[in-house]
Parts: structure tokens; sequence; C-alpha cells
């Protein structure tokens, strides 16, 4: 009912190998992810007419990827959205961050997470399949306080719905 399979998918910029991941439920839906910034780089779906059709604004290549800053389909962090002047204060002490939009953070800064390869592994079980994909991002990493472990979940259940869990673990007060 539901298959997993993975293919080279070219090198990120540092010449580590990415992968695409490719979860099916025959007939219903397909979904491919990438390990280079844990992009979700199609979903194929039904429309109301019956026909299959891709949902996500896919790029062909991690070049463009690496190349772009539009974030598509990618997950951001360590921090989603923009920190001015590209610092912060968390219990009395200020940080500074990897600046990467002038003077300030976006997105997690200039080596973020939508910019690194993630490791990958596939499941499927009797009601889904799909994804696990995760990241370390070591004390300091970028200026952020706290060793973060993260782990994000693409799957498609038998009807082909996808769902993303997304799951963080840090060992201090972070942002």
């Amino acid at each position: 009912m539901f298959s997993v399979s993975r293919r080279p998918f070219g090198s990120a910029p540092d010449g580590t190998p990415v992968e695409r991941w490719t979860v099916d439920v025959p007939g219903h839906a397909r979904a491919a992810v990438l390990t280079y910034g844990a992009v979700l780089q199609q979903y194929r779906v039904r429309d109301r007419d019956g026909d299959l059709g891709d949902v996500v604004l896919g790029l062909p290549s991690v070049a463009a990827y690496a190349a772009g800053d539009a974030y598509l389909g990618a997950v951001v962090g360590r921090y989603a959205n923009r920190i001015a002047r590209g610092r912060f204060t968390l219990d009395g002490r200020t940080y500074e961050l990897s600046r990467n939009e002038g003077d300030n953070t976006l997105h997690g800064g200039t080596h973020g997470f939508s910019r690194r390869c993630w490791t990958a592994r596939g499941f499927t079980d009797a009601d889904r399949a799909g994804v696990v994909l995760e990241l370390a991002s070591p004390d300091g990493d970028m200026g952020f306080p706290g060793d973060l472990r993260v782990e994000v979940v693409y799957s498609l259940d038998r009807r082909g719905d996808l769902t993303v869990d997304y799951r963080a673990t840090c060992d201090r007060p972070t942002v």
C-alpha cells in the first residue's frame, strides 16, 4: 500500500550528498522531501477532477535552493522570522547572532536550518508512511544558546493526507 524510497539528488554547496526521499500512496498521493533544508519539494494529490497535480512550488536542484532566498518548502530555524539588529536578550544575557539580512537575522542566520543537510530515515506502519529528518544544533550555533535537537516527520496516511510534525528539545532556555 505504501512505498518509501530514496535516491541521490546532488550535493550541498559544502559537498555533502543530498538525498530525495519519496513517499507514495499509489493512486492517492506522493510527497518528496530533500535532506537539504528538510525541504518538502513535491506533494502530488488529486484535484477536484481526480487528476494528480503537484501543489508545492519545488525547485529542480539543490543548487537552485542554495542560490535562492525564498525558503521554498524548507524548514527554517533556529528562529523563524526576523530578529532585529541580530541580537536578543534572554534571562539578562544578550546574544549576538549571525546576520544575513542587513543588520538583522532572518530564519536562523547565514547557515540556518534551511541551508543544512539533515539525516533521514524512512518508515512505514499500518496507517502511514513517511520520512523522519533530524538535525543537531549545538550551543552557540549561529549565536543561539543551548544544545538543540530537532526532528521533523513528513508522513502520508492511507488517503494520501500529508502530516508534518515538528519536535525540538533544548538543554536550556533559548528562542
